[in-house]
């Protein structure tokens, strides 16, 4: 996904775009999650019961949660799971 001055992606493009800014602020190099704000799994749990990330950003969304999981983020194990 390309991003050009002034656009702003919609749809599943935007939650595309979204993961991807996430994990970049999220996950650290070695895998694990910096950080995960009071939101980050709740929003995450939301988008996966809401049919989301679509094919192209469920790699972003597995990162992310497997990174929470990897720092013992209450909640990220139980959404990891729902996906095995």
């Amino acid at each position: 996904m390309r991003r050009r001055s002034g656009w702003v992606p919609e749809g599943p493009e935007q939650i595309e775009y979204g993961l991807l800014w996430v994990r970049k602020l999220v996950v650290g190099e070695d895998g694990t999650a910096r950080t995960s704000g009071f939101l980050l799994i709740g929003w995450l749990e939301q988008l996966r019961d809401a049919g989301f990330p679509d094919p192209p950003a469920w790699s972003e969304y597995r990162a992310i949660v497997d990174a929470l999981v990897l720092s013992d983020y209450a909640g990220a194990r139980d959404l990891q799971q729902r996906d095995e």
